[in-house]
């Protein structure tokens, strides 16, 4: 104001101009200031998993969720989301998984995907997603144990056993045991020994 009553315009409009710049970057800090560094996403990351593990779906939803924010990495964001999914199942909170799960354009582990399927009611669709998994040659033994349960409860005690056969020295011996019992008892006992 006292620029312009002397008669400088120019000096005035500066001088404006320059509190108004500060204002915004002032604005534009403050969302920042909590931001947690993303060399910290990784440890998120880790103890997330370690949370989903062992049942503590609301720790491990913040954890990954607080990776997901500070993470600018594609690799490392994709990883907490998926694991935002897995803390929604380990939470019982299965609509919030399934509606997670729906939002993305494809690219999530089809291996989640069949987990959502299946606490969401559809088992079929669980057991086609892990069958194709295994179909692409994916080796982990939890794609097949999984599989093995859902063949079992559907029933289908000779593909589970088949299944099984194939992964027979990573399953513990009870469960062995119990496969056969359930593929004899279905008429397949040629496969039960």
């Amino acid at each position: 104001i006292v620029l312009y009553r002397l008669g400088s315009l120019l000096g005035a409009l500066l001088c404006a101009m320059g509190g108004v710049t500060n204002f915004f970057a002032a604005m534009q800090e403050t969302p920042a200031r909590g931001r947690i560094p993303a060399e910290a996403a990784k440890d998120l990351l880790a103890e997330a998993r370690r949370a989903v593990d062992s049942g503590e779906g609301p720790r491990a939803g913040a954890l990954a969720s607080a990776a997901l924010e500070a993470s600018r990495d594609p690799v490392e964001r994709k990883q907490a989301f998926e694991l935002v999914i897995w803390a929604a199942l380990a939470s019982g909170e299965v609509a919030a998984a399934r509606n997670l799960v729906r939002t993305t354009r494809g690219g999530l582990d089809p291996y989640l995907e069949a987990a959502v399927a299946e606490a969401d009611g559809d088992p079929a669709h669980a057991a086609a997603l892990l069958a194709s998994l295994r179909a692409q040659g994916d080796p982990r033994v939890e794609v097949a144990a999984t599989l093995v349960r859902l063949e079992l409860k559907a029933g289908n005690a000779r593909a589970a056993a088949e299944l099984t056969l194939e992964i027979a020295e990573h399953v513990p011996d009870e469960d062995l045991e119990r496969i056969a019992g359930e593929t004899e008892a279905a008429g397949a006992g040629d496969l039960a020994e």
